[in-house]
């Protein structure tokens, strides 16, 4: 076979001097006249890619400022060829690998078959070293007690050469040998040439045992995992992604809280290597993992969950791409559920479930694991995205929700159908069966953080009376940016528009974003200085985002500087802008604000 031949030719690959963009073109430069020259001389190859028609890569929404292609069509020996040819360097210690301008089309060609760069993951080494990110305090701690051994499970489907065994090295390499039983792999029906009989071979040279079991048809990521689990001879399972780097130390940590508490799901921190450049970043620390009532994870970053009396720390839920749990555990909870298709909702379902019937979701922050974040998904579903992951969410809102799936349902009213396709009656049993506690017990001692209109003043827009325009708040992916503006009102279910004003006085976003006034530093200390109002994540120790309501004025003031929320005509773009003004009588039309309550129960 030619990928067999090509991985056999990767292990006598000639390496150059780290970082060097001329030796980083030519490997390139050799890599594509590889592929042109083994590709037509091939018979066999030739063959197939003339009898299959030429593969359309359809990827999602793209970012302004990438250049790449919705649709890029990939031809099939492009979609099959494995182009690993590591440089001596490259990489190493998380650096960025920087690829040479004039390839960027080639990066933008390729990007859509797996939505990060190819080309720089194929140039790192898959042995590549990675710095010890640990904290001194965690570096001090021994684990000598350790007795358990764990069962890593990967599951992929069509994975990049490059990152899947990465994954496999980083695990064998940062792992103490005594502490892994074994690797299990699963393929979800990939179609890639390299991952068939080239990786078998790889896995057979392996210094550690590793089984690799493939699924018969496309089944999605609970199928696989459920079969790794089953096939598993440890007592602890760790499941990772296919596109991740552990670091030093990262097992231990697990394994001893494990070993400590038996019902507990134990996370590392997962740390973030970038989709264009593979650099290694630190992730910020005190991360914890919630949702809003689109049934989306959402990452938030604050203190309040710091628990000072043990190192790990409380997470409402989990990525569950990468965690730990004991497998007699994850047994008598009930696995996953089976009913799930293919992908999505599944680690919102188990966190409800761990947490509701007596268990725990912790994250460990002496254990980091790297993750490739990608923006867009490049994976195909059978029956289609949408379907499939409304189907999922509409199953874990029906039995673990309760009451609160109105409110679900009243956010996504798109989900709502999916209840009447699908069959629960399995879970409720096992909900029964478990004495299970319910969603109410959850929000308030589990998520008190959360978004919902129960101990509030006011729940629906905040309208300006004099404009009549809404607040409005733009916030993006876990609150990356966010922006505050007032523009016209939208229609009933926009979120953006959608505040609730606590009891005590925050104004909070379903995007855990809170109105906050704060003072502007300038460096001139003879000007005045100015506040703002900008939306930040809510911190419940701050009182500038405890806000006061006066029904007579209709006034919103800020009890931090006692100064109220105000509207600006902007002479350059006659658009409003938003200010903190001293509250006055004479401003009394551009400081009025009205609540427009909005009834969620259906």
């Amino acid at each position: 076979m030619v990928m067999l031949y090509y991985e056999k030719r990767v292990e006598n690959v000639i390496f150059f001097s780290f970082n060097n963009n001329i030796n980083i073109q030519n490997q390139l430069h050799n890599n594509e006249r590889y592929i042109r020259q083994n590709y037509q001389s091939s018979n066999k190859s030739y063959d197939f890619a003339k009898s299959m028609p030429t593969m359309e890569v359809i990827v999602g929404y793209i970012r302004k400022d990438d250049s790449y292609q919705n649709n890029v069509k990939l031809k099939p020996f492009e979609l099959n060829h494995n182009n690993y040819s590591p440089i001596k360097g490259e990489g190493d210690l998380g650096r960025p690998v920087n690829v040479p301008f004039n390839y960027k089309h080639i990066i933008s060609k390729y990007w859509s078959a797996n939505q990060f760069n190819l080309l720089a993951s194929d140039i790192i080494s898959v042995d590549r070293n990675l710095s010890d990110v640990r904290s001194n305090k965690c570096k001090n701690i021994i684990y000598d007690s350790i007795s358990s051994q764990a069962s890593v499970i990967i599951i992929f489907h069509n994975e990049a050469w490059s990152t899947l065994i990465r994954t496999i090295r980083s695990v064998i390499n940062r792992s103490p040998r005594r502490l892994i039983h074994e690797i299990i792999l699963v393929d979800d029906a990939s179609d890639r040439e390299f991952l068939g009989q080239t990786l078998e071979l790889f896995i057979a040279e392996l210094e550690i045992m590793a089984k690799l079991y493939r699924m018969p048809q496309r089944s999605g990521l609970v199928a696989s995992r459920l079969l790794g689990a089953e096939k598993a001879n440890s007592e602890i399972l760790i499941f990772l992604d296919s596109h991740c780097e552990c670091t030093p130390g990262w097992l231990e940590p697990l394994l001893d809280r494990i070993n400590s508490k038996k019902n507990v799901v134990i996370c590392p921190v997962i740390d973030v290597i970038k989709d264009d450049t593979f650099e290694y970043s630190l992730g910020l620390p005190n991360t914890w993992g919630g949702f809003n009532w689109k049934m989306q994870f959402r990452w938030y970053n604050s203190k309040i969950r710091t628990n000072k009396k043990r190192l790990t720390y409380d997470t409402p839920t989990m990525a569950g791409g990468l965690f730990a749990i004991r497998k007699d555990y994850f047994q008598a909870i009930g696995t996953y559920d089976d009913e799930m298709t293919i992908w999505g909702g599944e680690n919102l379902e188990l966190s409800f479930r761990v947490w509701q019937c007596g268990g725990s979701i912790e994250i460990h922050p002496c254990s980091h694991v790297g993750h490739v974040f990608r923006k867009n998904s490049p994976y195909t579903f059978p029956g289609g995205v949408m379907p499939n992951l409304n189907r999922n969410l509409a199953r874990l809102i029906e039995v673990w929700l309760d009451s609160y799936k109105n409110f679900a349902y009243f956010i996504s009213p798109d989900i709502k159908i999916f209840k009447y396709l699908t069959n629960i009656s399995s879970r409720i049993d096992l909900k029964n069966k478990l004495h299970c506690k319910n969603f109410d017990w959850y929000l308030q001692n589990i998520y008190p953080e959360n978004y919902f209109p129960n101990n509030y003043t006011y729940f629906g827009k905040i309208i300006q009376k004099n404009t009549n325009l809404c607040l409005n708040a733009k916030v993006g992916i876990n609150g990356l940016y966010s922006q505050l503006s007032l523009i016209e009102c939208h229609k009933l279910k926009s979120t953006n528009q959608l505040f609730i004003f606590k009891k005590n006085g925050m104004i909070m976003t379903e995007e855990f974003m809170c109105l906050d006034s704060y003072e502007l530093q300038l460096k001139n200390p003879n000007i005045m200085l100015e506040h703002r109002i900008v939306l930040r994540l809510c911190d419940y120790s701050k009182s500038s985002e405890k806000w006061t309501y006066d029904y007579k004025t209709n006034q919103l003031k800020n009890i931090w500087n006692n100064l109220c929320l105000t509207v600006e005509k902007n002479n350059f773009t006659s658009l409003w802008n938003l200010e903190m003004k001293k509250c006055s009588v004479t401003r009394s039309t551009q400081q009025s604000w009205i609540f427009s309550n909005i009834s969620w129960i259906t």
